[in-house]
């Protein structure tokens, strides 16, 4: 576990299912899952399994792997024959490869390979145990990476009319040496000679041994079957697909089929077996099956002779996998097969997955029809995992009242300040919410107790009249803004600066003529005067440089002719940078704000080399690991609402709790503020429980919702908000005003400090109350709830993964209500096997009709203040996620915290 990282992600989806426009197929796990890789940079792992009462096959998404924010343009299966478990290889439109684990969804590894690549596949090679990446593009050359580091272990160059690759297959021979068929975008079919791992590596480079030419226009998929020391290659083209004979080196053209009138254009082939193969068509979706001839099989007709390109005959379909509602537009389509018990995917631009059982398409079919229409087995979209009974929520739920609670505003940026525990979030109506992350995810997942009276704490700010798209608190970046100060830009055209604990709109930038798309804060090491400035850059292509202390615009510059990209800067020169999408850069003076030339090609790459960039301006995990809890917004597509993360750090966790012990054991006080502060708030929440007001235990969960402390900024005026303002009592009213005073007390300092110790103290009780393992020990379980002070968790809890480059894979909502656990140690049993009695492993735990409704009917329980999650063993299959998740929530519960610091807890929550 050594490439997975000890912080804990807890997941808040929210109400809506992210997009995820499925681009390529290939297996996750062997015999047991898919992979799907998505337009916007998501892989989504699916489970395919057998339920055992109805003997159907299941597809279930359940986990979503975050790495980067580029299109996925490959994926392939990996194995490995080291006892390791299978993995994924990606590659991304920027030209990332990412090795994943096809179990947890774990970033193994991952390289950055310059160049304009379209295609990754996996060569796994029985006879050698070993897996070979193969890495092509458009580009003459074919590059062949080692699976597990990512080394680059040889280059096949083209020595003979190079050009670039279109499509590449694999010749794989058991007793002769393997080869490797390129097909070039002019139709020259090139092969190379493959030897062993070693034998590459001491090579370092390989020219092609054969060419010859196609003639094949625009070839789009390319695949070969190998059987009884023959070796048979089906090209598809959009028009047209053939069959070669490859054996021993040589092409020949065995028969050409063009597409049927009803097919749009073809997308993609693949051999179902050596006399049966299936090609997709682009427009509907649907696959067509077809039955090779004994003359267009090498090796089952006499004579090897190629036939003439006029020549049709030779196949006959046979069937047609036809998806309930065919989409245009499908996207990239791939046969995901293994040995001899195989299944076929295709996906569309819709994010639906379908699936078919490959058996049946073996059998020969009915004498009275010509080919028969054949409904996928399972079908399945992301989207399903919101259906009931699951409960996914946002940490932003609870500020609007019942009637908004299953349609929330829609997130479009946040910001999370972690020397406050503040998160401040901007919508798509245009308002700003700040809030308190850790008391919104205690309310959210714990079942409601005294101490959670009022929360979350939060304030809206409003001045902007549409989508607010980006959030900047400067002063996290750099030490001379005010650490007050908040900006925000939005698609109303302007940059408004806020301060952000008294609420008030402070000033308007209104220098754009197009929505404000992000700021950015400018190095530290710039003139004095721009020190406290930010730069915006607009949708119609312009970028201003706004001063926070003088309240006016310094530059604008609105002469681009693309979309911008970036800027950066030259310090020396006093330039500001401006890269557009069109590779242009133009290069403006800051003083005099004049346009000192525009370039373009190497003249722009030359110029940027010696420049400083914006990377300064991004916040990144590791560089805030001194606080225990931070807060990572992630959009899967464009239009979705942010998906909160909440990832807990236990080693900083640790450090504070640590030293809390030593203050507590030398009789150090706290400092005077801070301990002022937190009496005011104890008073106020004593005050606060007196009257029977919102937020009390025995309310109605609807109204409990409402009863947070609000405060509502319009436009820098003051206004009381949150919860039914018209049943507030006076005391009631007057206990919120002292306590938005003590907190406002406590937050509101000159300089960046570390949270108050009940802070702290409310991290640990959340993570350790989702980490525990409830149910399983009664008297645990009593103990941790009386003496500890946790709380059981009212909801299914969704945890997650960070590995190497930040990478996350989050656990999707609905994984309690899956019909049978996957375990790493289930055996390799194909779902699409005919069972027997013989080998079919034990049936698993399955939940009883009565059981689930019980559960179903406490799910659709909105956090009831009597009742929480039922925990039973359905609900504990949570440990048989991933072997890596388990022992990471392990460690954590038995490394944090020390028992001294639990009794504080238990100290803190004896207050009514």
């Amino acid at each position: 576990m050594s490439f997975i990282q000890m912080n804990v992600p807890l997941v808040f989806w929210g109400r809506r299912p992210p997009s995820h426009k499925i681009m390529c197929i290939c297996r996750s796990e062997e015999r047991k899952g898919v992979a799907t890789g998505s337009q916007s940079g998501q892989i989504c792992l699916w489970d395919v399994y057998r339920d055992h009462q109805s003997e159907k096959i299941k597809l279930r998404p359940r986990c979503l792997l975050f790495g980067g924010i580029s299109a996925i343009k490959s994926l392939c299966f990996v194995k490995t024959f080291s006892g390791d478990r299978d993995r994924i290889a990606s590659l991304s439109e920027k030209g990332t490869v990412s090795v994943w684990d096809g179990k947890d969804g774990a970033c193994l590894k991952y390289i950055v390979i310059p160049g304009s690549h379209t295609g990754i596949k996996a060569l796994s090679r029985t006879k050698y145990s070993e897996t070979l990446l193969v890495l092509y593009g458009r580009y003459s050359s074919i590059h062949i990476l080692d699976a597990i580091s990512l080394d680059t272990l040889c280059v096949l160059r083209s020595s003979c009319k190079p050009n670039w690759n279109a499509q590449i297959s694999f010749l794989i021979s058991p007793e002769k040496k393997d080869h490797l068929l390129s097909l070039t975008v002019e139709g020259v079919a090139k092969m190379w000679l493959l030897p062993t791992r070693n034998e590459m590596k001491e090579l370092g480079e390989m020219s092609e041994e054969k060419t010859t030419n196609l003639s094949i226009q625009c070839p789009v998929h390319m695949t070969s079957s190998s059987h009884g020391g023959y070796s048979t290659t089906l090209i598809v083209c959009s028009e047209v697909w053939q069959i070669y004979n490859t054996t021993n080196g040589h092409v020949k053209l065995l028969m050409i089929r063009a597409r049927e009138e009803s097919v749009t254009s073809w997308a993609a082939g693949e051999f179902i077996d050596y006399q049966t193969i299936l090609v997709w068509d682009k427009g509907s979706g649907r696959g067509y099956v077809y039955r090779l001839s004994a003359r267009c099989v090498p090796g089952l007709s006499e004579s090897d002779d190629s036939l003439d390109d006029s020549n049709t005959a030779g196949c006959s379909l046979v069937y047609t996998l036809a998806p309930p509602q065919a989409t245009p537009n499908s996207s990239h389509l791939q046969l995901a097969a293994y040995m001899d018990h195989t299944w076929c995917c295709q996906g569309d631009h819709t994010g639906r997955l379908y699936l078919w059982n490959i058996q049946r398409l073996r059998q020969e079919p009915p004498l009275s029809h010509s080919h028969v229409s054949i409904p996928p087995d399972a079908h399945a979209c992301v989207g399903d995992s919101w259906q009931p009974p699951a409960q996914p929520c946002g940490l932003t739920d609870m500020l609007y009242p019942p009637s908004m609670y299953t349609n929330p505003p829609t997130l479009t940026c946040a910001v999370y300040l972690a020397a406050y525990g503040r998160l401040v979030c901007g919508q798509e109506d245009g308002s700003i919410a700040v809030l308190s992350a850790t008391q919104a995810a205690t309310v959210l997942m714990l079942q409601p107790r005294k101490f959670c009276r009022g929360w979350p704490q939060y304030c809206i700010l409003k001045g902007h009249r549409n989508r607010v798209n980006h959030l900047l608190y400067p002063s996290a970046h750099s030490s001379a803004y005010h650490s007050d100060y908040l900006l925000s830009g939005g698609a109303d055209f302007t940059v408004k600066l806020w301060d952000l604990f008294h609420g008030d709109l402070i000033h308007t930038f209104a220098v754009h003529g197009g929505g404000v798309k992000n700021i950015v804060t400018c190095p530290p090491e710039i003139n004095p005067r721009l020190q406290t400035c930010v730069c915006s850059i607009a949708e119609d292509y312009s970028v201003a440089i706004l001063s926070t202390s003088e309240r006016k615009c310094l530059l604008v510059a609105a002469v681009h002719s693309s979309p911008v990209r970036d800027v950066a800067w030259r310090l020396r020169q006093d330039f500001l940078l401006v890269s557009c999408t069109d590779g242009k850069l133009y290069v403006w003076q800051i003083e005099t704000g004049s346009l000192d030339r525009c370039v373009e090609g190497e003249t722009a790459k030359l110029v940027l080399s010696g420049a400083q960039d914006t990377s300064s301006s991004k916040t990144s995990l590791s560089s805030s690991t001194s606080f225990p809890l931070q807060v990572r917004s992630l959009q899967a597509g464009e239009g979705d609402s942010l998906i909160q993360v909440l990832v807990f750090d236990p080693q900083s966790l640790i450090n504070r709790l640590g030293k809390m012990d030593n203050m507590a054991e030398k009789g150090v006080a706290q400092p005077k503020k801070q301990a002022d502060a937190f009496r005011t708030w104890l008073s106020a929440r004593r005050n606060f429980g007196a009257g029977a007001g919102p937020g009390g235990v025995g309310m109605d969960p609807a109204r409990r919702r409402t009863s947070a402390p609000a405060v509502v900024f319009e436009g820098g005026q003051r206004r009381r908000g949150g919860g039914d303002q018209g049943n507030t009592r006076p005391e009631t009213e007057r206990a919120r005003e002292v306590l938005g005073q003590a907190v406002a007390s406590q937050n509101k300092i000159e300089q960046l400090q570390e949270e108050a110790p009940v802070t702290t103290l409310n991290i640990v009780r959340l993570l350790l109350s989702c980490l525990h393992a409830w149910s399983l020990d009664q008297d645990l379980d009593r103990d941790c709830e009386e003496v500890l002070g946790l709380v059981r968790p009212s909801r299914p809890v969704s945890f997650g993964l960070l590995s190497k480059g930040q990478c996350l894979s989050l656990v999707l909502p609905g994984w309690n209500l899956k019909p049978h656990p996957t375990t790493d140690d289930q055996s390799n049993i194909s779902p699409m096997a005919p069972k027997s009695e013989e080998t079919s492993p034990p049936p698993p735990y399955e939940a009883t009709p009565a059981e689930e409704s019980s559960i179903t009917s406490l799910q659709r329980q909105d956090s009831s203040p009597s009742s929480g999650f039922s925990f039973d063993k359905k609900y504990h299959i949570r440990w048989q996620l991933s072997r890596s998740l388990t022992t990471q929530h392990l460690l954590t519960m038995v490394t944090l915290p020390p028992s001294s610091s639990l009794v504080l807890i238990c100290f803190f929550t004896s207050f009514p």
